[in-house]
């Protein structure tokens, strides 16, 4: 089962835009994910670095890899 990162990123500014964004693991325990999230976001938020994480949560992903 395909497992997803799902978060609300939001514009470090006073109007903050947010939008909501995700990180697809490909398989693997849903524990994976809980576990890794921290890191995954840290990395998102690098590479987005005018963007702030503002709540996430794992969750099984009911697409196939093909929809995506």
């Amino acid at each position: 089962m395909i497992i997803e990162l799902a978060f609300i990123a939001c514009m470090a500014a006073p109007a903050a835009e947010c939008r909501e964004e995700s990180i697809v693991y490909d398989n693997g325990p849903l524990l994976g994910c809980i576990v890794g999230a921290q890191a995954k976001l840290a990395e998102w938020t690098a590479a987005h670095g005018s963007w702030q994480v503002r709540e996430y949560s794992c969750r099984y992903m009911y697409r196939t890899a093909e929809e995506l």
